[in-house]
């Protein structure tokens, strides 16, 4: 166990804490471990101007570590995850291996479910929290199938299941049948408690999440090859190719696994077990597998199978598969032996190519110091990730995490709509949207590049920004909170940040599904925000759909559209319908229109069935600065002055579950600009305190605090009764 421990931890840490590789997120300054541990167990973060996390399925891990923030190192915390998986891993498959009456088959199960090539390159892409949920379905076998379970163990392990959603989603349906068939019910009703706070918010953000884009061309990259998959490679960022000269190792080992069908078959348990292996193994190979048709038409079509967007990770369940059926195999000693001996043979690709090899080290890269403030934010430029440091790493922005005391980054792993167009335009010179969204700071980084041969596979035209400046900026900001005077104005389009307006048309109009199959413009009606990079003046908070292509786009009964095009856009009667236009606008429809075709580069927003009324934008308003004071990303105090009826602005991401009390009574709740909240104020002759809450993410906490609460409670319960 020891050896595994030093042996897994100087590949991963031997030169340091990981940086710039995939998803590794690990703060290098340790006054960020404290907020980014936070954000394991808050439902809204503050990334970017803010957004809904849904599902902060680590809250578990967050629980634990985030008390301990202040006296550890992210190096020690990521140390901390990284062990513990070995550790629970190790034992799991040493038990598995007792469990089918064989010590010395479980050291060898042991090696094998710690060396395996997917552990190696979950590990190199900063997924160490997946492979600590791996480790706990290995922990929920080895419970399940000992002569006697304990239950205090069964409820720990059901508790921790959720720490990864697509792992709880397949594991279950089999564990609440095995828990009610061996009547244990107590491990049942933790399982569900630990996951009603992640039920809940997904229950509130499902039209969100149901919008976000996710195509089947980036599925098809996703995709595994049988061959690969079944000896456990195939990520598509070839991570493991230490192991691809030593794949034979694992073959040879599901082989001798296989020996031991016989003997799985007459448990039920197993069985389930061996069978839910295959289903995912199938799964993983998506469109380059057998259910090749059956899985492309589901990604097209049934957007909630996004939540298994990375197929590699599927093939924990197919380890669990092998680990099953080679505990019973290893009861033949010729088969024992052969499969120490492969065990063995996986320690030479940690030894020729620690997972160290892809990463830069923290200390390696150069101190960016955040402008301290809590009224603004910052950007650092270059913005889109992943990034490079002097051509070495590929992955998160070091810089972009919350600090205390200091100005919010803007930059996020993905943007979305506003921030993407607003880093978009400063790339190119054009600083006023950022402006707009409260950011006072531009600090630029000479030696970092984003890295476009990754990013080809989000954005829609796969050409890296023209790039005109990028120095250090001072900008005249928007602050975060402000107040102006009366209520907003409505207009019909309103999608410039810091215009104070509302959009009520955009309630009754038609929205565009996009082609998911693809993301290439020329062959579909695109979703259009994979453009908005490259095309920043096609932003809004709607998204649409566009082309560059000639296909038709069929429409609704309608009177106008929102839409912008380069050259032209006509009906299918050639009929001029929109022209060359530098923002998106209203268009009226010639009677009779029920299909549109792009000449040029073209976006279609929306569609209505009367022309719109208004203006399409209103000029933004003198305002005051109001006082905030944040408590968390989702908790804020504002003093806020006397005033006649006023619109108060907070530049935090719209979403109807943020509210804003004043002495206890709720306020009318807008979105200003279509994208961030705003409140509509009653006249007050004394100053006031307004507080800001995102109730979701509240009510998610509170959630947590309860299953944890529970989870505790059941533990004592246990320790005593076995006194």
């Amino acid at each position: 166990m020891i050896a595994l421990i030093a042996i897994v931890d100087w590949s991963i840490f031997g030169h340091g804490l990981p940086m710039l590789r995939h998803d590794w997120r690990f703060p290098a300054d340790a006054a960020a471990l404290g907020p980014m541990l936070a954000t394991f167990f808050e439902g809204w973060v503050p990334a970017g101007i803010g957004e809904a996390q849904p599902y902060p399925t680590f809250y578990y891990v967050g629980f634990i570590l985030w008390p301990l923030h202040s006296i550890l190192t992210p190096l020690a915390a990521a140390g901390c995850i990284a062990t513990a998986s070995i550790i629970i891993a190790a034992c799991a498959a040493h038990r598995i291996g007792i469990n089918r009456g064989s010590g010395s088959a479980g050291i060898v199960l042991a090696v094998f479910a710690i060396l395996n090539p997917w552990v190696y390159s979950e590990f190199v892409a900063g997924h160490i929290v997946m492979v600590f949920s791996y480790a706990l379905l290995l922990g929920m076998v080895a419970e399940i199938t000992r002569p006697q379970p304990r239950t205090w163990a069964l409820c720990v392990l059901s508790a921790l299941l959720i720490t990864q959603i697509e792992f709880w989603i397949v594991a279950i349906v089999p564990l609440v049948v095995w828990c009610i068939a061996t009547r244990r019910y107590v491990p049942v009703a933790i399982a569900c408690l630990s996951a009603l706070p992640i039920a809940v918010g997904i229950a509130t953000s499902y039209a969100t999440l149901i919008g976000t884009s996710y195509n089947l061309e980036w599925q098809r990259a996703q995709s595994l090859a049988p061959d690969m998959a079944l000896v456990l490679l195939g990520y598509p960022f070839h991570y493991a190719s230490a192991f691809e000269n030593w794949r034979w190792v694992i073959a040879i080992f599901a082989l001798l696994a296989l020996t031991g069908v016989a003997k799985v078959w007459r448990s039920g348990t197993d069985r389930t077990i061996v069978a839910v292996a295959v289903v995912c193994l199938i799964l993983a190979t998506g469109t380059r597998g057998p259910l090749a048709f059956a899985y492309s038409y589901v990604v097209a079509h049934v957007v909630e199978s996004g939540v298994f967007r990375e197929l590699f990770d599927l093939l924990a369940f197919v380890i669990v598969g092998y680990i099953v059926l080679a505990a019973s195999a290893m009861r033949n000693r010729p088969v024992a032996a052969a499969c120490a001996v492969l065990a063995a043979l996986l320690l030479v690709p940690w030894m020729q190519k620690p997972a160290y090899y892809w990463f830069v080290p923290a200390g390696a890269l150069p101190v960016t110091n955040a402008p301290a403030g809590s009224v603004y934010r910052v950007a650092y430029l270059p913005a889109f990730q992943p990034l490079t440091y002097a051509g070495r790493g590929s992955g998160i922005d070091p810089d972009a995490f919350s600090r205390p005391g200091k100005m919010l980054p803007i930059n996020t792993a993905m943007p979305s709509y506003p921030v993407d167009v607003a880093l978009a335009s400063a790339h190119t010179g054009d600083f006023r949207l950022l402006s707009a969204l409260s950011v006072a700071q531009i600090i630029s980084r000479s030696d970092y590049t984003s890295d476009w041969r990754v990013l080809q596979y989000q954005h829609a035209f796969r050409r890296p920004l023209h790039v005109k400046q990028l120095h250090a900026q001072t900008l005249t900001a928007l602050p975060i909170a402000v107040m102006y005077a009366g209520t907003p104005r409505a207009v019909s389009i309103g999608d410039a940040p810091g215009e104070d307006s509302v959009t009520p048309v955009m309630a009754s109009a038609y929205r565009f599904a996009p082609d998911r199959t693809t993301i290439d413009p020329t062959r579909g009606w695109i979703d259009a925000r994979t453009a908005f990079v490259e095309r920043p003046a096609w932003g809004n908070p709607w998204g649409g759909v566009a082309t560059s292509g000639r296909l038709m786009l069929q429409l609704p009964d309608s009177a106008a559209i929102l839409a912008q095009t380069s050259r032209r856009l006509v009906n299918e009667r050639g009929d001029t319908v929109a022209v060359r236009s530098p923002l998106l606008r209203w268009w009226n429809l010639p009677p009779g229109t029920r299909a549109l075709q792009c000449a040029g580069e073209c976006i279609v927003v929306a569609a209505l069935m009367h022309p719109p009324a208004g203006p399409e934008h209103a000029p933004a308003p003198p305002y005051t600065q109001v006082a905030l004071h944040a408590v968390t990303a989702w908790l804020a105090i504002a003093d806020v002055p006397p005033s006649a009826e006023a619109t108060l602005r907070y530049n935090v991401r719209y979403d109807p579950h943020w509210a804003a009390y004043l002495h206890a009574t709720p306020l009318e709740h807008v979105a200003l600009d279509g994208m961030v909240n705003g409140w509509v104020l009653p006249p007050s002759s004394e100053a006031r305190h307004v507080i800001f809450i995102e109730t979701v993410a509240a009510t998610q906490l509170f959630l947590e605090l309860i299953a944890a609460l529970a989870l505790v409670a059941c533990l004592l319960f246990y320790a005593a009764r076995s006194q």
